[in-house]
């Protein structure tokens, strides 16, 4: 599908830069429609994504699980704004503040990240627990063991977790939307974008 561009008003970063938002319609199998939204500033370069929903309730269980292994970390995480993913014996939640969509393995990259960033500040009993954090996630994205398990909790169940052949299927779902020539009219984009701009 096409990247469909329009402009929704001044960036609330800088206060002077048009915001500028870029989006498309794409299919998700076993999920539905949904557009992938990236504000932008043409002057800072503040950018935030999204994922918008066109189904006004989402499909999916508020809670959904999953057991780490070598099959699994090919799974995507869609995780709706509201949304939080939890990895289950590490004492280690995510807050999803603005949707997104990234793999089990990326996920706990992420985490590895953040928590060696916790560790420069952390306190000295802190840092006992955060230095176990990294290690065993260290260890599990090496030889995954099925000890950790992914926790997605979304009260609007919006969010989902995406087996990895799936998600392979998305090609075809995705020429079925081109012929159907499905996107969101820019108005619909101003609205949503000026909704999420009220907590700036």
């Amino acid at each position: 599908m096409p990247i469909h561009h329009v402009e929704v008003g001044t960036c609330p970063m800088c206060g002077h830069g048009k915001l500028l938002a870029l989006y498309r319609t794409t299919y998700i199998p076993q999920y539905g429609h949904v557009v992938l939204l990236t504000l932008v500033c043409n002057l800072c370069h503040f950018k935030e994504t999204d994922v918008l929903f066109l189904s006004e309730k989402g499909p999916n269980p508020p809670i959904q699980k999953i057991k780490l292994t070598k099959d699994t970390l090919g799974y995507l995480l869609i995780v709706a704004a509201g949304a939080t993913v939890s990895i289950s014996k590490l004492d280690y939640d995510i807050h999803f503040y603005q949707g997104e969509i990234k793999s089990v393995e990326g996920l706990l990259l992420e985490a590895k990240e953040h928590a060696k960033e916790f560790l420069k500040q952390a306190t000295k009993e802190e840092k006992e627990k955060v230095t176990k954090i990294i290690n065993t996630l260290e260890f599990e994205l090496q030889n995954p063991s099925g000890m950790l398990e992914i926790i997605l909790k979304d009260e609007r169940r919006y969010s989902t977790i995406l087996p990895k052949e799936a998600w392979e299927r998305r090609v075809i779902a995705e020429r079925r939307l081109q012929e159907l020539g499905k996107a969101l009219p820019p108005e619909e984009i101003k609205e949503h974008v000026k909704k999420r701009l009220e907590r700036y």
